[in-house]
């Protein structure tokens, strides 16, 4: 058997330990390999009709977590005892209410645990938000394994969140995306057709929020660099925050894309000191203009990630 580890860009440091890859690697060998995590029947394997999902509890920077994992990425994760958000990039999504103060109705493309729905719940207390799940199994296994209970101002719709956009007569404040793993990139969302769909749906002040696992420069970041240039073909004004650290353009990370509705210039100041932290990771530096926008007819999204598999 070959021992070995990956790496998962979702957390700097956040990684696939050679001990939970034999495990995975255990459960195509044998009926029932739960109790090899901790000694306990703790590891939990799910087939949906689209994906695999593993869910078992780990430690993230020492403090008990349970994870939401498909394929060899961790997809969400929460704390055992609160709903704190775990992941750092999750926490970017608060740049919204720095572009867009006093907004009140968002939509999230993609659901996963729902980790960011129940913060944002919790967090915005009048607000509301729509979520676009296209497996119903996720938001099952986020009920019974994640805490994730009905909510008045919770409303999941379980599509594809193309097909959504297309049909969808509501109004948005805030759409956040968090579709784009780096080996499963849904095309159909990454086009300038869909992100006209974006900006349609959105309010004047709108903004849109997504993560985008990639480098910035070089070959790793031309899936990165294609978005870039289509969301700034629609939107008038786009910003990156790179979450890991700007210094290295070529490190491959969650970088945070933040497209405004309105042509008005923002601060990238906060009286909020973690909001000032995140803007601080404004990206200055220019980005090469090297990719073509991204269509439904080219859009070319699994040749542009293969570095970063």
């Amino acid at each position: 058997m070959l021992f070995t580890s990956f790496i998962v860009y979702f957390d700097k440091g956040f990684k696939l330990n050679i001990l939970f890859f034999i495990i995975l690697i255990m459960t195509l060998l044998i009926p029932n390999p739960a109790f090899l995590v901790y000694g306990k029947t703790d590891l939990k394997d799910i087939d949906t009709e689209y994906s695999r999902i593993w869910i078992y509890p780990t430690y993230y920077e020492n403090k008990e977590v349970k994870v939401f994992q498909t394929g060899n990425e961790y997809s969400s994760a929460m704390y055992l005892n609160n709903d704190e958000l775990v992941f750092e990039y999750t926490k970017y999504y608060d740049l919204a209410e720095h572009f867009n103060t006093g907004f009140n109705k968002a939509l999230m493309l993609g659901g996963a645990a729902y980790s960011y729905p129940k913060y944002y719940l919790n967090k915005y207390t009048n607000a509301t938000i729509d979520v676009a799940e296209i497996d119903s199994r996720v938001t099952d296994i986020a009920k019974s394994e994640f805490r994730l209970k009905n909510n008045p101002r919770l409303r999941i719709f379980h599509e594809d969140g193309r097909i959504f956009l297309n049909k969808t007569k509501n109004k948005y404040d805030v759409i956040y995306g968090d579709a784009f793993r780096s080996k499963s990139v849904p095309y159909q969302l990454t086009t300038k057709d869909a992100v006209e769909k974006m900006y349609n749906v959105l309010n004047d002040n709108g903004v849109v929020v997504i993560n985008i696992i990639s480098s910035i420069e070089g070959d790793k970041g031309k899936f990165f660099r294609g978005e870039y240039k289509t969301y700034k073909n629609i939107f008038p004004q786009v910003y990156v925050f790179p979450v890991e650290g700007i210094k290295n353009g070529e490190e491959i990370q969650n970088i945070m894309l933040v497209a405004l509705k309105s042509k008005d210039k923002p601060s990238f100041e906060s009286t909020d000191s973690e909001l000032n932290e995140y803007l601080a990771h404004l990206w200055k530096e220019e980005i090469p203009n090297d990719i073509p926008i991204l269509t439904d007819d080219y859009s070319p999204v699994e040749y542009y990630t293969m570095g970063i598999r």
